[in-house]
């Protein structure tokens, strides 16, 4: 008998309407490869993903530090959907000036060309940062940002993932990845991998506190959006 598939017991992925580029900050991939199933998933969405330069030489930096998670980096680069992408000269004025200045109003390079990779392209930042997503809101209220877990409770994904292959995929982003969450998905996420696992995963640490939703997206994330808290999971 074959396994029961997701669509009908998780909720909604905000990306599941959207067919833009989607730019992935360096976390993104971390946890993408961290599940276990990068390829899987990456086959599943419709949409191309692109990682900037910037996030490419970081995945490298850790590829030279013996980090995990650059073992398979080479398989993600090279799939189909996956486009290594250039900024343009409107990009990079966007990118210097989410890094020059002061500390408090500056991220990080790989987070900064994802940014203004979305904006030069219309697309979808995937960031999991508070930081770099607090300051996105506050300077580009029209961009539609996302986290990882949107990309793993992508309809797609769904429809064609085991429960088992779901939950393991998330668990293994949680512990392995240390993916970060908004705190809206945490009971979604308790439903599809289980109490205990979500324990072992300390999914409590890896949630973000709700804030007043400042991204103004054309479709409403039914999970909401967080900068970075450490609430309570209740059975």
């Amino acid at each position: 008998m074959e396994t029961q598939r997701g669509a009908s017991w998780v909720g909604q992925s905000c990306l599941d309407e959207i067919a833009v580029p989607i730019v992935a900050d360096t976390s993104v991939f971390i946890n993408l490869n961290a599940t276990g199933y990068a390829v899987d998933i990456l086959s599943a969405i419709p949409n191309v993903v692109c990682l900037t330069e910037d996030v490419l030489s970081e995945l490298r930096e850790g590829e030279r530090r013996g980090h995990a998670h650059s073992d398979s980096i080479d398989q993600i680069v090279d799939h189909e959907r996956v486009e290594v992408a250039r900024l343009g000269d409107e990009g990079m004025a966007c990118f210097q000036s989410l890094v020059d200045g002061p500390t408090v109003d500056t991220i990080d390079d790989g987070e900064a060309a994802t940014i203004a990779c979305a904006l030069e392209r219309s697309g979808v930042a995937l960031i999991d940062d508070g930081k770099a997503r607090r300051i996105c809101a506050d300077r580009f209220p029209r961009l539609i940002t996302a986290f990882t877990v949107d990309l793993l409770f992508h309809r797609n994904v769904r429809s064609v993932f085991s429960r088992d292959k779901l939950a393991t995929s998330i668990f293994n982003a949680l512990y392995r990845g240390r993916m970060r969450v908004p705190t809206d998905y945490a009971q979604p996420i308790i439903d599809v991998i289980g109490l205990q696992r979500a324990a072992h995963a300390e999914l409590c640490r890896a949630t973000c506190a709700p804030v007043v939703d400042r991204d103004r997206r054309p479709h409403v994330h039914p999970h909401g959006s967080g900068e970075m808290g450490a609430p309570t999971i209740r059975p």
